[in-house]
């Protein structure tokens, strides 16, 4: 009898023992998550300001003078580097959240560039011609989320689109301008208005030169 008394006590020794190790395993993972999530906001939190920052510079490239030809009449028909037709479309491939204040949205799946004005990378497209031209610009929105964005032409606003809550949702954005050769145009968030921008290849940026 007195030897099962003994085998109960070590099991329940090794039980006790047990749950302890296995609390303490569990504490050492909780304070590892939360290690791991700090560390990952913190991340975020530096992301968001380099983009930010990334976003900053990137307006001022695209507004700045040293990059814009001025407006004159015999600028008008100057060509850069294309002498035949400009079109290009774009698709937004990949959703942008958060998206930050006047953040350009950078189309990034290009299906047509004819005449190389259009970046990608940078969202901007750059009249290789002067003329007149003709763009379209969408935005796709989720549900509960909208998003509001302009159309500008060397920082100065061409037209405004939304995006309203309700689920898959498209806002439209046209402008016919006449350009010099030079003359940047891009389309960005407006103003904070909304923080998603829905990607998936369904909103388009488009532009081409009518003559």
């Amino acid at each position: 009898m007195a030897s099962y008394t003994a085998i109960w006590c070590c099991v329940a020794v090794l039980v006790v023992v047990g749950v302890n190790c296995m609390e303490n395993e569990e504490n050492l993972i909780r304070e590892r998550i939360e290690k791991l999530e700090a560390l990952n906001d913190n991340l975020k939190q530096q992301l968001n300001g380099q983009k930010i920052v990334y976003n900053d510079l990137l307006n001022e490239l695209a507004t700045s003078s040293d990059f814009t030809v001025r407006d004159n009449d015999h600028q008008k028909r100057q060509s850069l580097t294309c002498d035949g037709p400009v079109v290009f479309h774009a698709r937004l491939q990949n959703s942008i959240y958060p998206i930050g204040t006047n953040q350009i949205i950078a189309y990034e799946d290009v299906v047509t560039n004819v005449g190389n004005g259009y970046d990608s990378f940078t969202g901007l497209f750059r009249a290789p011609v002067g003329g007149a031209y003709e763009f379209v610009a969408t935005m796709w929105s989720s549900d509960g989320n909208y998003l509001e964005f302009e159309m500008v032409r060397n920082g100065v606003d061409l037209c405004y689109g939304r995006a309203s809550q309700s689920n898959q949702t498209m806002g439209t954005c046209v402008s016919m301008v006449e350009l010099s050769a030079g003359d940047r145009v891009w389309v960005r968030h407006l103003s904070g208005r909304g923080t998603y921008a829905n990607g998936a290849d369904y909103p388009s940026f488009v532009g081409h030169l009518i003559v």
